[in-house]
């Protein structure tokens, strides 16, 4: 899904709601059962969870009655979310849009490194171990503008094809957080030197 409006963003920038969306993203679940797994109080969580159906980014699967209440049941609209290219050409402005991506970057890559050190401090991450290791690279990468484009379109697809590829019958859950972004200023076009009109 690409997420083209800013109240999308400053849904996901919460970093609550960012955990609920991870695990809406790998399975639907019920407002029960988000509290269970974010380790908060249930009431706490029913504003979160309207506020990201408002904004398109879940979904009700199923009705369930339950004690004589209804029990939804919710996943999220899609496996991943980018943002749409004339978002990011936003000026900062009075409505905070740049604080709004700055929150989200900081949920998305901050959440990441919390659950890696949660995981080698419990041992589930065994750097070296055969499917429980670590993978860490930073790259300088030389692309044209139109390049960096294609990456941000291509990458999700490609990442969708190699889960299908290599899912097999007991698969693993593991976290993926990227993040690519220009790293200087690109060098300006030179000009060509201006001549001065010749005197008849």
């Amino acid at each position: 899904m690409v997420l083209s409006r800013l109240d999308q963003v400053r849904a996901m920038a919460d970093p609550l709601r960012l955990r609920l969306m991870e695990t809406l993203v790998a399975r639907e679940a019920s407002v029960a059962d988000l509290a269970r797994g974010a380790g908060v109080p249930l009431t706490r969580l029913y504003h979160h969870v309207d506020l990201l159906l408002e904004t398109g980014l879940i979904e009700v699967v199923s009705r369930v009655r339950r004690r004589g209440a209804e029990e939804r049941r919710f996943r999220a609209v899609a496996a991943s979310y980018t943002l749409d290219g004339s978002l990011l050409d936003l000026t900062p402005g009075p409505d905070g849009g740049t604080a709004e991506f700055m929150a989200l970057a900081k949920g998305v890559l901050g959440g990441a490194l919390e659950a890696l050190t949660e995981g080698l401090g419990t041992g589930r991450i065994t750097p070296g171990a055969a499917g429980r290791g670590l993978i860490l690279q930073d790259r300088a990468l030389r692309l044209s503008a139109a390049g960096f484009q294609a990456l941000a379109q291509e990458l999700p697809l490609w990442l969708d094809d190699f889960s299908r590829r290599h899912r097999g019958k007991a698969p693993g859950s593991y976290r993926l957080a990227i993040a690519a972004f220009p790293d200087n200023d690109p060098p300006k076009p030179r000009r060509s030197p201006r001549t001065s009109p010749k005197k008849g």
